[in-house]
């Protein structure tokens, strides 16, 4: 398995109500490198790969001997950090023509030392479980840690069972996956995700500052609280990834857009409950302020000219909780066309339309959009079409859009 886990999205052709995008895992080393080798910051400027990325793929080769891990021919142990924030998955979107184009969302989980994944230390299994030791210490402080000097030293001299067993340990207390850590250790994290032009602050419960991703920079007062990130297009996105506790988020508004907010608790990996704020509108003198006590009804309050009164009171657009907010997979679509049919599949009469849907975590509701429509309808009977091309889409609060793939028109049906 290769970490982090990577997704890409790949843009299609346009086609009436939107555009295509292609959905490709990435779950090898050859994929992952074919993808880092053909990015603008890889290559010179005769179009080969720059030195660090030879370095780099030497360095990797280096590792095996006649396709074996040259960890097996060598007395080998590792010391592995974990229970810091890693990143987990990453996904990428680019053009149709192949050229990157944004970040479109970061993941992070407690499931390594900062830097690289447990299920990447420990080469898979490759070197013994009794050559093997675990402690919770971040990546670039592994070296310089007290404990693991003293464990080195030990190895050295052949005394292999010496070792501070409060901080370091021989097997993990349960086991960590690409979902994280599980473990007796604290597991809860909240995440802030916000896609609008604003600065993202947070701050603790009785308001002393904690960091603030903006478009241009990253401030973190102290890593104790957890990490921020900005990434997108033009880092338009912004990520705050927090031990648990409750924080008060806090919106400035720095241009005119609409405002897509989500607040969600994690447990050992897992999205637990999450709160959405969709389309909210937003200048340049809107202030947004909440907070993060899933405990109460999470609101969101808005400061429309920053003169410090609260204007408006928002409520969330969608409260998902327990496996729907780690749902990812497609609902079951089902739709019906009924009318006169001509030749070749042409419908020469109006056409009703009947959808549903179904889904192992429910559905909640079916929405349709008409051409040149913004908003969409909320559909509960049958659909009469008399002319124009119409798409319909499924939308459920745990993912976006399904598209059916049908549009129907008074006279004709493409499929």
């Amino acid at each position: 398995m290769e970490s982090p886990y990577v997704k890409k999205y790949v843009e299609g052709d346009w086609y009436p109500g939107g555009k295509k995008e292609q959905n490709i895992d990435l779950k090898t080393y050859d994929d992952t490198k074919k993808l880092i080798s053909q990015r603008n910051w890889a290559l010179s400027s005769n179009n080969t790969v720059k030195r660090f990325f030879v370095d780099a793929e030497n360095f990797h080769d280096s590792l095996f001997d006649n396709n074996s891990q040259v960890v097996k021919s060598v007395d080998s142990y590792l010391i592995i950090g974990y229970d810091k924030d890693t990143i987990m998955k990453v996904t990428e979107k680019y053009k149709k023509d192949g050229s990157f184009k944004e970040i479109r969302d970061i993941i992070k989980l407690n499931g390594g030392d900062g830097t690289v994944p447990v299920t990447s230390a420990n080469i898979v299994g490759t070197v013994s479980s009794d050559k093997t030791y675990y402690i919770r210490e971040e990546h670039g402080a592994l070296p310089r840690n007290n404990n693991v000097i003293d464990l080195v030293v030990n190895i050295i001299n052949g005394n292999t069972s010496t070792f501070d067993q409060n901080t370091i340990s021989k097997t993990l207390p349960t086991k960590i996956n690409e979902k994280g850590w599980f473990g007796s250790t604290k597991t809860r994290r909240v995440e802030v995700k916000v896609e609008c032009p604003v600065r993202l602050e947070i701050y603790d419960e009785i308001n002393n500052f904690v960091g603030t991703a903006d478009d241009e920079y990253i401030i973190n007062s102290t890593s104790d609280y957890g990490t921020f990130d900005t990434y997108g297009e033009n880092n338009d996105k912004k990520m705050a990834y927090l031990q648990d506790g409750v924080y008060n988020v806090k919106l400035v508004g720095k241009s005119l857009g609409l405002m897509n907010l989500s607040i969600k608790l994690q447990d050992a990996g897992y999205d637990i409950k999450t709160i959405l704020f969709n389309d909210v509108p937003v200048t340049e003198t809107t202030v947004f302020t909440t907070n993060t006590d899933f405990s109460s009804n999470i609101l969101l309050y808005v400061d429309s000219n920053n003169d410090g009164i609260i204007d408006n009171t928002i409520n969330p657009t969608d409260i998902i909780n327990g496996d729907i907010s780690s749902d990812y997979i497609a609902p079951n679509i089902i739709s019906t066309i009924t009318g006169s049919q001509g030749k070749n599949d042409w419908y020469i009469s109006d056409i009703k339309y009947d959808l549903s849907a179904s889904d192992n975590l429910g559905v909640k509701d079916i929405e349709y959009i008409f051409k040149n429509e913004s908003n969409p309808h909320l559909f509960g009977e049958i659909i009469e079409i008399v002319d124009e091309w119409i798409r319909y889409e499924l939308t459920l609060p745990k993912i976006q859009p399904m598209i059916c793939g049908k549009y129907a028109k008074k006279y004709g049906i493409l499929f």
